[in-house]
């Protein structure tokens, strides 16, 4: 059976975090592993004990010899990836029980709405806005940009190219169809973009494939 969703972790030396990452990412209400979601860990050349801790969970690893990058890593799982949607996490986000069953109701919304499901979030998901730094930070750029375009913390909104350069764009927390993500990274490669790698993602679906990034507030 296909599963509905592959979820990819690149990992690098992710010692003190992956062993949480990687029991929230097991234990999904009503979701089996390797029916309904499959867990691909790549590792990018850890020197620590990272492949240990993921050989102690049911997840499919795939090792690099030496660090290639987390685009290089991305790419290695998602090409080993059974599902035509892609979850991409970082190994410091810790999901909760019922995450991807509310990924998956999104991505069906989206889809019978006539939209590519792209959907990012930020690195801590829930309480990162929360946090009395993030809201310093928030209130600062507010009175910069204006009312207009910085969004209110806690709620989700619409990237486009319109705003793109004033909103939040870094994520720990991606989810996108697997052909386009690979067909992005051969744009990439090619354009050899100066741009980080999760700006360079976001920046070519929103100026080349004219889509929207949906941010999405668990």
């Amino acid at each position: 059976m296909t599963p509905k969703i592959s979820l990819i972790i690149p990992v690098f030396n992710a010692q003190p975090h992956l062993r949480k990452c990687l029991a929230a990412v097991c234990n999904q209400t009503c979701w089996e592993i390797n029916r309904d979601y499959e867990i691909i860990v790549v590792d990018d050349g850890s020197t620590d004990e990272s492949v240990k801790i993921a050989k102690q969970f049911p997840v499919k690893l795939v090792r690099f010899r030496n660090n290639k990058g987390r685009l290089s890593a991305r790419l290695a799982g998602a090409k080993r990836a059974r599902s035509s949607q892609l979850l991409f996490i970082d190994t410091r986000v810790i999901i909760s029980y019922n995450s991807l069953s509310k990924l998956w109701s999104i991505i069906n919304r989206l889809k019978a709405h006539k939209k590519t499901p792209v959907i990012i979030a930020g690195s801590n998901l829930a309480t990162l806005e929360e946090h009395s730094w993030s809201r310093i930070f928030y209130l600062f750029r507010r009175a910069y940009y204006g009312n207009t375009w910085w969004p209110i913390p806690q709620t989700s909104h619409w990237i486009n190219q319109t705003n793109f350069r004033l909103v939040p764009k870094g994520f720990g927390y991606f989810s996108i169809p697997k052909q386009l993500f690979i067909k992005l990274n051969q744009d990439i490669a090619r354009q050899k973009l100066t741009l980080n790698d999760d700006t360079a993602i976001l920046w070519q679906l929103v100026t080349k494939h004219k889509l929207q990034i949906l941010r999405y507030k668990p």
